[in-house]
């Protein structure tokens, strides 16, 4: 809905852009700005943007770390959602979905948003179809939603179909290190799976990493093929990449954000 009208709550501003209705433009801001500001109103939150961030052990990883860019992107994706008109949601998944800001509408609300994002904290295991089930009970409203994970749950496509039903418009962020996307060689290394703990002695040679680039390679893709398949839009992101490219280069040219 797109509803505007004085009987309506006002919330918010935003820019004018071609195509509003002239009638909402607040002329005083204009005189005092020199910039077309709308005034808006609640019935214009039309669109519930349902973050999900993935916040178990293996996200504490590699130079520069998972999690972090994970939260940076949600921090940015979120502030979208707030000064568009979107009743934003963010939740930290583990083996549960915690709601950790929202649902929420309007620009005053970001510093909030970053707060709670500052806060998210690896912890436990991932079990993404479990998470977000949990996620979808308690927010049954659909909308968008964006998964920003490593996807190193065994549980990751069935939760991607979770979300599908949740009939909401799917999108995937899919985080790695540069340590995961091209390790370097090694005599010998011990190999830490954060989750559970375990760990295995290995040799990195030249055989070994190109086994697993094969590896990594095929698992990428049968991730976007299936992303593919079912209308989901995909987006592998590096954490090497610096944020000012992830947003202009990847999320925006990717149609992610507009």
């Amino acid at each position: 809905s797109r509803a505007r009208g004085s009987s309506l709550e006002f919330v918010d501003y935003r820019g004018y852009a071609a195509g509003d209705d002239l009638r909402w433009i607040d002329w005083n801001l204009y005189g005092r700005s020199n910039e077309l500001f709308l005034k808006q109103f609640e019935a214009e939150r039309a669109l519930a943007v349902h973050l999900l961030v993935d916040a178990s052990r293996s996200m504490d990883y590699g130079t520069p770390n998972k999690l972090v860019l994970a939260r940076q992107v949600v921090a940015v994706l979120g502030y979208v959602g707030l000064v568009g008109f979107g009743e934003v949601s963010v939740a930290a998944l583990s083996d549960e979905a915690d709601l950790v800001f929202g649902p929420a509408s309007g620009r005053s609300r970001a510093p909030a948003l970053l707060a709670a994002l500052g806060a998210v904290e690896p912890r436990g295991q991932t079990d993404l179809s479990r998470a977000v089930a949990t996620y979808a009970h308690r927010r049954r409203t659909p909308g968008l939603a964006v998964l920003v994970s490593d996807l190193l749950s065994p549980t990751w496509e069935a939760g991607l179909r979770r979300l599908l039903a949740h009939r909401s418009e799917v999108v995937v962020l899919h985080v790695l290190a540069p340590e995961e996307l091209d390790p370097a060689p090694a005599e010998e290394v011990r190999l830490l799976d954060r989750e559970t703990g375990r760990t295995v002695d290995v040799r990195l040679d030249r055989a070994a990493l190109d086994r697993y680039r094969q590896r990594l390679g095929h698992w990428c893709g049968a991730i976007e093929a299936l992303c593919a398949r079912s209308g989901v839009r995909y987006q592998r992101l590096s954490t090497a990449t610096p944020l000012e490219e992830v947003v202009l280069e990847r999320l925006t040219r990717g149609g992610i954000l507009r």
